[in-house]
């Protein structure tokens, strides 16, 4: 997943794989962790998912699971 800034938002960037579900989880201590987007199916492309930067500081990851 790549993460970069765009227009006063954090994008993270990646590429999905048809069979797997793929939601963005947000934590600002890397203890507690909630979704920050609902649960996409891959499609064999890339997928974006952006959120305003505003606010305390904030770590990303990306999960994914076969459905």
């Amino acid at each position: 997943m790549e993460i970069f800034e765009s227009f006063g938002n954090a994008v993270c960037q990646w590429f999905s794989v048809a069979g797997l579900f793929y939601q963005v989880e947000t934590s600002t201590d890397l203890v507690y962790w909630q979704s920050a987007s609902p649960p996409v199916p891959g499609q064999n492309s890339m997928m974006q998912f952006a959120q305003p930067m505003a606010g305390e500081r904030k770590f990303f990851r990306l999960r994914a699971w076969s459905y």
